[in-house]
């Protein structure tokens, strides 16, 4: 089964397909520059390596992309008695952390991966479904304090959605 991207993950995946596109045709540019000066019969046969080591990649990078772009799309949660994917959830947290309260955003793990440089600018906390915090908030109301590791804990205090997640 696919992993589904919530549309703000997609426009960030899409981002990085295009920068990628654009460094590789700048890297091919640059092998051509190589040869046009003059290089001599090592620099072709050099040339002639890198091209196809490019040319491997790209394909690669091409199927890669390809199979990313047909993960689904995440919809925004629709209830919101349990803690599901999708979910924005402020919570209070207890034992050794210094957090205090915050929203936290569950995500799948793609999604963690393409959208966590985004959440560190900010005050908001993304975890995937399959880590300690996500999983424990799995499934659980509000007024529901679960313990995540051994010192920690979290209070639900509000089930919400990101709408930055989802909406333009």
């Amino acid at each position: 089964m696919a992993e589904k991207l919530a549309p703000l993950a997609r426009r960030a995946l899409d981002t990085r397909i295009a920068v990628v596109s654009q460094k590789a045709e700048e890297l091919a540019l640059s092998y051509g520059k190589i040869v046009s000066d003059g290089g001599g019969d090592s620099y072709d046969d050099e040339f002639a390596r890198l091209i196809e080591q490019e040319k491997l990649m790209a394909q690669g990078a091409e199927y890669t992309a390809r199979a990313l772009l047909a993960l689904e799309i995440l919809t925004p949660p629709t209830q919101f008695e349990v803690v599901e994917v999708g979910h924005r959830v402020t919570v209070k947290f207890e034992g050794d952390s210094e957090l205090g309260e915050a929203g936290v955003t569950v995500l799948t793990p793609a999604n963690v991966m393409l959208l966590k440089d985004l959440f560190n600018q900010k005050d908001e906390i993304i975890v995937s479904d399959r880590s300690p915090l996500g999983s424990a908030l799995l499934n659980k109301r509000v007024g529901v304090t679960l313990k995540y590791t051994p010192t920690l804990f979290a209070k639900i205090l509000e089930i919400s959605v990101n709408a930055e997640i989802f909406f333009d």
